[in-house]
């Protein structure tokens, strides 16, 4: 049987999600104690060692729900082993670090080194157990595609195959200038799904009879939203006398937030130029012995209200890479790369200078990653409220870092620029440098622009 409700099903399935990697958890802990002290009952009379394990456990979880591993969309395995991973390792630092400073016991050292070991090992395993579950279960719910007649339906072809892993999916096209066409498309086809994922390309006036007919069949829908709506998720509720009101306010940060956030920058900023600065030694090193010529390679980019500044990044191409090409954007297995550049751009570590104009104020560890004037000015005639990225600094990192890649379409990565500058906190600050460090160890994500997979076949699947 098929679940009708997906996010039901999600639900569910994040329950046992939590469930099984806290006995995962809870199981590493007893092994751990069982092979240092050789006495599985001291947990009963050591509340240190029962205190250790629990702090464990607890910041485990925690870090699990801020890279989303309980998110309503399962993430793939890939990041999954990197997620894995990383939490057991900023977990164990956690408990090493209280340990260190208020304990001093040096077999609780060890517990934490062990509990990591163990918890990875089972945390990997069952998660991969539950991968082939999802890749190979019979009963996916079923997801319908909608977006408008149009000769590219690269994009839709794209994000179909991209869930194929969590749900049924398939995708149509429907001419949405006939309203007899939309009208026997929806009583055809929204009854065989379970849920409907509506393109930024239907019109508002067809989306609103799409929105309709799925509520009224009990369908879930997904929605890619416009540029506008993005103005509805953060809007405050008014009232004209008894007219429900939504009011929303211009997108730019308090003085009270902008005083904290750059605090942030420039306390994070110190602690990561002292931390950085033998790394940052070494890669300058590697750069002048496989590549002679400049070590950093600096750049006009645009900060907040279009303000020009130099960046600072690791010299990642040949010398003089644009001045056959002039101003373009990285290409996948792009030859200006040097083969220390390539390893430099998979790992971020590139970025590393720019902790210098986080210092300096021209920066802000997050935020819109910084364009140049070239691309800025395109981007503004051909990108609906793109200039609404630059009422906050560029930043060092940003949601549309840890949410896409490189090659992500500057129309998404607007999205999520604007999305998080709408919903902005200190705490949304620290969540996405958590993610940027997941995002450093996934290759996908540093991928430049393929223009080959722009060349994709347009006949029917069907």
């Amino acid at each position: 049987m098929r679940f009708n409700n997906l996010s039901q099903r999600s639900s569910d399935n994040n329950l046992i999600s939590l469930f099984a990697d806290i006995a995962a958890l809870l199981l590493s802990f007893l092994l751990s104690v069982m092979i240092i002290f050789r006495n599985p009952q001291i947990w009963a009379t050591d509340w240190l060692v029962v205190g250790t394990g629990v702090l464990y456990c607890v910041s485990a979880i925690f870090l699990f729900h801020v890279f989303e591993m309980y998110s309503s969309i399962a993430i793939g395995f890939k990041s999954a082993k990197v997620t894995i991973c990383l939490t057991m390792v900023y977990a164990t630092l956690l408990c090493v670090f209280i340990n260190l400073f208020f304990v001093r016991r040096p077999d609780l050292y060890l517990l934490s080194a062990c509990e990591g070991a163990f918890s990875v090992f089972l945390l990997l395993l069952w998660r991969y157990f539950q991968h082939l579950y999802f890749i190979h279960r019979k009963n996916k719910s079923k997801i319908l595609m909608v977006e408008q007649m149009k000769e590219d339906n690269s994009r839709v072809r794209r994000l179909k195959y991209s869930c194929l892993d969590i749900y049924d999916a398939w995708y149509e096209q429907v001419d949405v200038n006939d309203m007899d066409a939309v009208k026997k498309f929806m009583e055809e086809q929204f009854p065989k799904y379970d849920g409907i994922c509506l393109m930024e390309s239907i019109p508002i006036h067809v989306k609103d009879l799409f929105i309709k007919e799925s509520l009224r069949l009990g369908k879930e829908f997904f929605i890619i939203p416009a540029m506008y709506e993005l103005n509805f998720t953060k809007v405050m509720l008014a009232f004209f006398d008894d007219v429900m009101v939504f009011h929303i306010i211009p997108h730019h940060l308090s003085a009270i937030q902008i005083f904290f956030k750059r605090a942030f920058d420039l306390l994070f900023s110190s602690i990561g130029l002292i931390v950085a600065a033998i790394p940052m030694a070494f890669i300058a090193l590697a750069i002048k012995i496989f590549d002679p010529g400049p070590v950093f390679y600096k750049q006009i980019r645009l900060t907040k209200d279009m303000k020009k500044f130099n960046i600072f990044k690791f010299r990642t191409m040949v010398v003089n890479a644009e001045q056959m090409t002039g101003p373009t954007f990285a290409q996948k297995n792009d030859p200006r790369i040097t083969k220390l550049g390539r390893f430099l751009r998979a790992s971020r570590l590139d970025e590393l200078p720019q902790l210098l104009n986080v210092f300096l104020g021209d920066m802000s560890f997050v935020g819109p990653r910084p364009e140049r004037p070239f691309f800025v000015e395109q981007f503004i005639k051909d990108v609906e409220y793109y200039d609404q990225r630059f009422t906050v600094k560029a930043g060092l990192t940003s949601l549309s870092h840890v949410c896409g890649r490189y090659s992500t379409a500057i129309e998404d990565r607007t999205l999520y620029d604007l999305l998080y500058i709408i919903n902005f906190s200190l705490l949304m600050d620290l969540k996405i440098i958590l993610l940027t460090t997941r995002t450093i160890f996934l290759k996908e994500a540093a991928e430049g622009v393929d223009y080959q997979e722009k060349r994709v076949n347009h006949q029917s699947e069907k």
